[in-house]
């Protein structure tokens, strides 16, 4: 929550104003899933998280170390998976945020004759962040949020696509936001972005229904699922 009024501790003593709406994050995750040698899906993934998220984790890194904090991003992906050539970059660069890089192998057996994704991983919401039916109180978002999520998919040789998730464009209110899941086939495999921002972080009580049914409308596209399926010979 924010105060509002504020004032700089400088030699002027300037007044400030501090509220939710004036704080603009933004989050950037590309993900890039390519065959091996092995006959497994191998990932790449490169993060930016926003100001307040590495905050956080600067403090967790802090106190825990990075292979604590790398061992339960791990435990965040759906099934055991281990990370590889992790790195955090600008630990020490306090007013920038984060960049966070590791490869992983996705569950999936490049061989198998049905290929399903969760193209979301971690990202995605798995549920509604807001619970209640009812709100009698404005709802106070810490920062105005810009989500964006890019994927990539190789897939492998013999593999068409089977199943791939409808495109989506939406806008919340007038034009106070949008959410946008954009999924296109292409010769080499799968593009997908999935992007969620918001143009403001408060929001009246008789404004509540309409941001609930916001939510569960991206937790229910991001649930969705790519599938490869191995060409049948002919």
């Amino acid at each position: 929550m924010y105060n509002g009024h504020a004032r700089i501790l400088n030699a002027g003593v300037e007044p400030m104003a501090l509220n939710a709406d004036s704080v603009r994050e933004r989050k950037m995750t590309t993900v890039m899933i390519t065959p091996d040698e092995n006959g497994h899906m191998k990932a790449m993934w490169r993060q930016t998280p926003t100001y307040f998220e590495s905050c956080a984790m600067r403090a967790m890194i802090k106190e825990s170390g990075e292979e604590s904090y790398f061992k339960k991003t791990a435990k965040s992906f759906p099934g055991e998976v281990t990370l590889e050539h992790a790195k955090i970059s600008n630990l020490t660069e306090m007013e920038l945020p984060l960049s966070v890089e590791y490869e992983f192998a996705a569950q999936e057996d490049a061989k198998a004759d049905v290929l399903y994704f969760n193209p979301m991983f971690s990202e995605a919401y798995k549920s509604n962040p807001f619970k209640s039916a009812d709100r009698t109180y404005p709802v106070e978002m810490p920062c105005v949020m810009d989500e964006s999520y890019v994927l990539s998919i190789m897939a492998p040789e013999g593999y068409v696509v089977d199943e791939l998730p409808k495109s989506v464009r939406v806008k919340y209110g007038d034009d106070e936001g949008l959410f946008e899941y954009l999924t296109a086939e292409i010769p080499t495999g799968v593009q997908m972005r999935c992007r969620i921002k918001l143009n403001r972080a408060t929001f009246e009580p008789d404004e509540y229904d309409e941001l609930r049914g916001f939510f569960d409308m991206i937790v229910k596209k991001q649930a969705e699922q790519i599938v490869l399926k191995k060409k049948k010979s002919s």
